[in-house]
């Protein structure tokens, strides 16, 4: 059975360390295998697939548009960082290095007739209802990416300049020159549409590159490989590469501009597992120092939240036929308050609920358990955060008190849902 090594990667990162990274991590590889397209697309196939997926395929434009200035700065190339450290690896060792991904082409074929119909309606109302500016996004995109796209040809350094200046004037036009409620909701929903559907492929994604690792060994008789891969592509393929005769030996946990960890096999977590940690440790001082990281993270989050509910708000009423101006002060207020509850609670439910850890806690080394000292499932992160507002009175005063004269260190919320914030061992933190 082909031994497989799993490169975890973030694929704006610096291309220096990602390349020592994996020179270590794939020292023993007869080959390496890329999560990149197995086949370059030229215009007529972009056209072709927005024929058949128009949000989906504006999403991924846009995504490209907007990611170009991180390839830049980080980078310093058009490509993701793994894929130019396995191809200056492969160059240096004289290692074969295969592209083994469908990537956007696999996107647009999970998207069925009925989608299909649902994104060509959306679209062509847009464009009725805001026919200029809509048609205006629309084009700029698709100029955005293409300009970017040919000034690579040029140079890389040109290309860097060009994908900066290019990202910044549509921005600037966008977010500063369209007063379109219309249009700043189309843009958002672009966005959401292709984070959904990536979502929904990942799975055949990597069923495919699997596939293709498999043939390749079997074709070339390779025993041992590598496949660089994002970060979020990891955990699936670990759990399914023994379907497609592949042993995982081995699985690269990244970390952003900073060294990440190996870990034997296939790295993964069963939920019904629990969760090493330390109970003895203080937790009180790490649990104020994560609180301030989460609101400086949360401040973006509240604030992408109370923005969509205001374009929810807004296109409704003015698809109804009134003015969004017409709301009474209250009803604005109440607008904001509910949509940024909302976001706060997303944030806090969904992280603590599959991970067990928010951006704060990661980073200061706590993790949230329940009773079985398991992760919160979703109904259990969503008591111990509804209380939150109360514990937050007069900026978590209440919640501190409570902490400080309960036995284990609970809030409010964590004695609602009998969860516990403990210091977590140094294999959960990453």
């Amino acid at each position: 059975m082909p031994s497989v090594k799993l490169f975890g990667s973030i694929h704006a990162d610096r291309r220096s360390k990602v390349r020592r990274e994996l020179a270590s991590f794939a020292s023993d590889a007869d080959a390496l295998f890329v999560e990149y397209p197995t086949e370059p697309y030229d215009a007529r196939e972009y056209v072709e697939l927005f024929i058949r997926a128009p949000l989906v395929t504006l999403g991924f434009l846009l995504t490209a548009v907007m990611q170009k200035p991180l390839y830049a700065l980080f980078n310093r190339d058009a490509y993701p960082a793994e894929v130019l450290a396995a191809r200056r690896l492969g160059a240096e060792r004289d290692c074969p290095v295969v592209a083994v991904d469908e990537h956007y082409r696999g996107i647009v074929d999970a998207v069925g007739p009925g989608q299909r119909a649902i994104e060509w309606g959306i679209l062509v109302g847009a464009l009725v209802l805001a026919p200029f500016a809509v048609g205006g996004t629309v084009g700029s995109i698709a100029l955005a990416f293409s300009v970017s796209n040919a000034s690579y040809r040029v140079h890389r350094l040109f290309w860097g300049v060009v994908s900066v200046a290019v990202t910044a004037v549509v921005g600037w036009f966008w977010f500063f020159e369209s007063d379109s409620l219309v249009v700043s909701g189309f843009i958002l929903l672009l966005a959401l549409v292709f984070a959904w559907q990536m979502r929904a492929t990942i799975g055949r994604r990597n069923e495919f590159m699997l596939d293709r690792i498999a043939a390749e060994c079997d074709e070339h008789g390779y025993e041992n490989v590598c496949l660089t891969t994002g970060y979020a592509h990891v955990f699936g393929l670990g759990a399914t590469a023994s379907d497609y005769g592949l042993d995982v030996a081995a699985t690269y946990i990244p970390s952003w501009l900073r060294g990440g960890r190996t870990v034997e096999g296939a790295y993964g977590r069963n939920r019904d597992e629990t969760v090493a940690f330390d109970a003895d440790k203080p937790v009180f001082g790490r649990r104020i120092a994560a609180l301030v990281v989460d609101w400086m993270v949360l401040i973006p989050v509240i604030a992408v939240g109370t923005t969509v509910g205001i374009l929810v708000v807004g296109i409704s009423i003015e698809l109804a036929g009134a003015d969004f101006s017409s709301l009474a002060d209250w009803q604005v207020v109440a607008l904001l308050l509910g949509s940024a509850f909302l976001a706060d609670m997303a944030y806090w439910t969904a992280l603590e609920s599959r991970y067990g850890k928010t951006v704060g806690k990661r980073l200061v080394g706590l993790v949230v358990v329940d009773a079985d000292d398991r992760y919160p499932g979703v109904r259990t992160a969503l008591r111990r955060n509804i209380l939150r507002p109360v514990d937050w009175l007069p900026f978590y005063v209440v919640g501190g008190l409570v902490a400080l004269v309960t036995k284990r260190g609970q809030r409010l919320g964590d004695l609602v849902a009998n969860t516990r914030v403990v210091v977590a061992d140094a294999d959960d933190t990453a």
